[in-house]
């Protein structure tokens, strides 16, 4: 009896802290979010106008005046698109040729007074620095993105399951090593695994461990904080 009563006392009090944390989490997320759009909003204005004269200076035979702000809104707009479906793994993954293979590339260049020999010589140098103009230009994009992450694990912040993530919270606390989420899930009866891992996962400190079974487990930061906190209320 004494020993159902204590870990009563101690679900609540792991409760207690989540919803606390959860109540700072939701603030914090919602400024994120704020703060990130605001940013996005000079980012994008200069990115557009910045297109709009490189379209004005470089393509004005080919792109009428009158037409040039449509064009510029069209590629503006295609940046979100790239930004959607672009392969961040290779476009931020950047190789240049060695010095000495640029150096001479350079020499036989100004030589020949063939610029172009330069760009053939060092292809990985130049493909990286047009890899760079495109992560450039989608920072704008990449800004409104996270604006809308932040704002999405706010709401899904809001919508926690307190006590659900509470008990799966504690069971990590408790364990001594990684957690089988089959175990967890069966464990704690959770109707819907998948939201409870998304819930779990946006408290900081909580490790989704994907090498063999899926797993959870909670770094030391995270359960010393809550120690902490618990101790303070005993």
């Amino acid at each position: 009896m004494a020993k159902s009563k204590q870990r009563k006392k101690s679900d609540a009090r792991v409760e207690n802290w989540l919803e606390r944390y959860r109540q700072q989490r939701i603030i914090l997320l919602w400024l994120g979010s704020l703060g990130t759009a605001l940013l996005a909003v000079p980012v994008l204005y200069v990115t557009w106008n910045v297109i709009w004269f490189v379209l004005l200076f470089a393509f004005n035979a080919v792109i009428p005046l009158a037409n040039l702000s449509m064009v510029t809104w069209v590629i503006w707009g295609l940046l979100f698109v790239a930004h959607a479906t672009a392969n961040w793994h290779r476009l931020e993954n950047f190789k240049f040729e060695s010095e000495g293979k640029l150096v001479a590339a350079r020499y036989a260049a100004y030589v020949s007074g063939v610029s172009s020999l330069a760009l053939v010589a060092g292809p990985e140098t130049m493909h990286s620095f047009v890899k760079l103009i495109c992560l450039i230009l989608l920072i704008g994009p990449s800004l409104v993105a996270l604006s809308i992450k932040l704002a999405q694990a706010a709401i899904a912040a809001h919508r926690m399951d307190v006590p659900l993530v509470a008990a799966a919270l504690k069971e990590l606390l408790v364990a001594d090593q990684r957690v089988l989420l089959d175990d967890m899930v069966s464990k704690i009866r959770s109707p819907h695994p998948p939201q409870l891992l998304r819930e779990l996962l946006l408290i900081d400190g909580v490790i989704l461990l994907t090498s063999g079974d899926p797993s959870l487990t909670v770094t030391d930061s995270l359960r010393t904080s809550v120690s902490d906190e618990i101790e303070e209320t005993e």
